[in-house]
């Protein structure tokens, strides 16, 4: 029986289906008109520039670490100084955070440094990161006494000192190495930004 049904199928003619297809429309040729006029030239679409202040530096894109900064009082144009380099060492190096100061404090240069004031402000605004302008060389402060008992104090708390020490001002590389520290100590929080 099967036999019988492959052979009906192969003797059956091809059945083939005509479609009438619509013919193309003819097209006629148009005559050109005499009073046709050509297009005025198009003029390039000039863009305005933006005001310098309108564009936002790509600096402030980055993501914020924020931070408390410490300066010798009387001192104001270093302090600017060192947080321009900041600046241009983050931006030349690509790193991926800015910082962020939460709040600015310049510190006396006399004897009777309360150290501990350091670390209660940074407390007290809850930054586990300062950034300190060394103090210059003066007679009334050891830049080395100083440094030693704020580091003690500040690791104490719990807290991240970062020194660029007054000498080393213009020295870039000490500013690298300060964002770099700060990279590694804290990757968890700059990460989670």
């Amino acid at each position: 029986v099967v036999q019988q049904v492959v052979k009906e199928e192969q003797t059956q003619p091809p059945v083939e289906v005509k479609k009438d297809m619509p013919a193309a429309p003819k097209v006629e040729p148009v005559e050109p008109q005499a009073d046709v006029q050509k297009p005025a030239p198009i003029k390039p679409v000039v863009q305005q520039s933006v005001a310098a202040s309108e564009v936002k530096d790509e600096y402030d894109s980055l993501s914020p670490v924020e931070v408390c900064f410490f300066y010798p009082e009387g001192y104001e144009k270093e302090f600017i100084k060192m947080k321009e380099v900041f600046k241009e060492v983050i931006k030349k190096h690509k790193l991926k955070f800015r910082f962020y100061g939460v709040f600015e404090k310049s510190y006396a240069l006399d004897k009777k440094i309360n150290y501990s004031l350091f670390a209660q402000l940074c407390k007290t605004n809850n930054l586990s990161i300062a950034v300190l302008l060394g103090p210059p060389p003066v007679p009334q402060v050891s830049e080395d006494d100083f440094i030693n008992m704020l580091t003690t104090v500040c690791e104490a708390n719990n807290i991240t000192l970062e020194i660029i020490p007054y000498t080393d001002l213009t020295k870039q590389y000490k500013y690298l190495n300060v964002a770099l520290d700060i990279t590694l100590l804290h990757k968890d929080s700059l990460k989670k930004q």
